[in-house]
């Protein structure tokens, strides 16, 4: 028995397109899937019937009618048991092997707890989602329909509210939790009064919440959104990192874009940065839409990105701070293999604010108009010359060769 964990990085590691390609000549073919005669042993044909699928990370022969994960790839094409094929895998990746006589008692306990955070955060989503039944939640409501999101779209998402310090951590220790699973999850945190008693609060008290979830359908974090106007406030903050969520490694709505790849093959993914900049284009239409929740786009990121599409289409916010980051995203993007465009709005506007006062129509004509990764860069370049000027021209296109 190996630690789910371990398969997991394994996998993640081990890019089955990469794997296949030192036993046949995958050729892409479509958006996402590559095609090559079948190298499995036993099975000899002139016409391609064996496809690799890199968003799902598993392969099938039409022909012989085998397939599998990277895993049962190797077992077949090395002739391996299964603890070989991870261990032959794990060479390949530089991953040291566990050890083989480790506790398994332990992992099972393990695994069971994380089962356990996964039921709390899943009861917790849905204590905020029946929260909005309650009197308190009507100024969240109406501030979301005052942004053209109604309940249906709300539901969609699994939106809801905090609407006190004490209700989660009340009604999760009824369900069974205990306080430092609560903690450990990060929906609550506990603080100390001067008297030295202490108490467990939401850590998202008051706020509108967004469920992150992720490609398994699991919640894995939340949002939440302040109304108040106090500068003391931050507008957004999302739970902490925990065991279950690594920011650098999470894309909200990443689950629909799954789902999404599941019913088409997908030419491209829109990537914006926040909760609204998905959710309005995901209602007008543009259903191959996450965001990185933030501005600084990761390596880890980018890797998921290119499992889904070819291409990523920025489109940050159109304010200063959202292409500086454009600027540091391309790069990222760029050197997991992906083609690159860039969706340029007006600034200060988010992709919200456009198509509510543009349309749905005006956002396809910007997406059908974005920049390559090159014009892009020499756009941005050029706005720091004077061109009219032959100098300045011409440590334009000194800077412009290094482009």
């Amino acid at each position: 028995m190996i630690d789910d964990k371990f398969i997991d990085e394994l996998k993640e590691k081990n890019n089955l397109v990469d794997v296949a390609s030192k036993y046949c000549d995958l050729k892409r073919k479509g958006a996402v899937n590559y095609w090559a005669c079948c190298p499995l042993p036993g099975h000899s044909e002139k016409t391609p019937s064996f496809t690799v699928n890199e968003p799902g990370q598993f392969f099938k022969c039409f022909g012989c009618g085998r397939g599998g994960d990277v895993i049962s790839f190797i077992r077949i094409m090395e002739n391996l048991d299964y603890v070989g094929a991870v261990r032959f895998l794990a060479e390949r990746a530089g991953l040291p092997m566990p050890d083989d006589n480790r506790d398994y008692a332990k992992i099972a306990k393990e695994r069971s707890e994380r089962d356990r955070l996964l039921a709390l955060m899943k009861t917790t989503a849905m204590f905020y989602v029946e929260n909005l039944k309650d009197p308190r939640a009507k100024k969240y409501i109406d501030y979301m329909q005052s942004r053209e999101v109604d309940m249906r779209t709300m539901k969609i998402f699994g939106i809801g509210a905090s609407l006190d310090m004490s209700s989660l951590p009340r009604h999760l220790k009824a369900k069974g939790f205990t306080e430092e699973e609560m903690i450990k999850c990060c929906v609550c945190k506990k603080k100390v009064k001067d008297d030295g008693s202490s108490f467990i609060y939401d850590f998202l008290a008051e706020r509108l919440i967004f469920p992150i979830i992720n490609n398994l359908g699991n919640v894995i974090a939340f949002g939440g959104r302040t109304l108040e106007k106090n500068p003391r406030f931050m507008k957004y903050k999302n739970t902490e990192e925990t065991e279950l969520f690594k920011k650098n490694r999470t894309l909200f709505n990443i689950n629909k874009l799954k789902l999404e790849r599941a019913k088409q093959e997908l030419s491209e993914v829109i990537l914006v940065e926040g909760y609204m900049g998905t959710i309005r284009p995901y209602i007008n239409g543009f259903k191959n839409v996450v965001a990185s929740m933030g501005t600084s786009l990761t390596v880890e990121q980018a890797k998921i990105l290119k499992r889904y599409a070819p291409t990523v289409i920025i489109c940050y916010d159109g304010d200063s701070a959202g292409q500086k980051s454009t600027l540091r995203g391309l790069d990222i993007l760029a050197g997991q293999g992906l083609e690159v465009k860039v969706l340029q709005l007006p600034p200060p506007d988010d992709p919200d604010d456009f198509i509510r006062k543009h349309g749905a129509e005006e956002f396809k004509k910007l997406l059908d108009e974005s920049l390559p990764l090159i014009d892009y860069k020499l756009k941005i370049l050029e706005k720091g010359y004077d061109i009219t000027n032959d100098a300045e021209r011409r440590k334009y296109i000194q800077e412009a060769i290094k482009v």
